[in-house]
Order: structure tokens, then C-alpha cells, then sequence
């Protein structure tokens, strides 16, 4: 193991610390919701299914997004959808 593995190893290692330390939740989707709201967003701000549902999450509980995603950023703006985004401090 080279010296450069070792530190990208150790690197991974934390970061899954971090990672493992969140309180991250898999929220179950009702097949109606991700036809219905999911799909809304999407075709409404040609936003990825995925971010979509970002986005639908954002508004169901009632949070800000954390994202640098331009698409995303303008959906969540508060003249779209109403969610607020976290500003990136520069």
C-alpha cells in the first residue's frame, strides 16, 4: 500500500464516519405521490426525477434544500415553490 492510498483510505474512512453519523430516513413513496406531486415538479421546472423529489420532500416538511444545483436552486426559489436554499457562505 502506497503512501497516497493509505491517506485516501483514511480519507473514505471519515467521510463514512460523517456520513454514518447523520440522521438520514428512507422515506417510503406512495406510488401516487411519485406520479403525482414528483412528477409535477419535474415536468414543471425540468428538474430530474430525482430532484424533483428533493424538491417534494423540501415542501412536504416544510425545510430548506442545501444545494448547488442551478435548476434545483431556481425551482426551490421562494417565487416557484416557496422552499427556501441554504445560501453557500463564500
Amino acid at each position: 500500500m502506497t503512501m497516497l492510498d493509505f491517506v485516501l483510505d483514511a480519507s473514505v474512512t471519515v467521510a463514512w464516519c460523517f456520513v454514518l453519523a447523520l440522521p438520514i430516513a428512507v422515506e417510503p413513496v406512495a406510488r401516487g405521490r411519485a406520479f403525482g406531486a414528483v412528477y409535477r415538479l419535474a415536468r414543471t421546472h425540468a428538474l430530474t426525477p430525482y430532484d424533483a423529489a428533493c424538491l417534494e420532500i423540501a415542501l412536504r416538511r416544510g425545510v430548506p434544500l442545501a444545494t448547488i444545483d442551478g435548476p434545483l436552486r431556481a425551482a426551490a426559489d421562494a417565487d416557484a415553490e416557496g422552499v427556501g436554499v441554504f445560501d453557500r457562505a463564500d
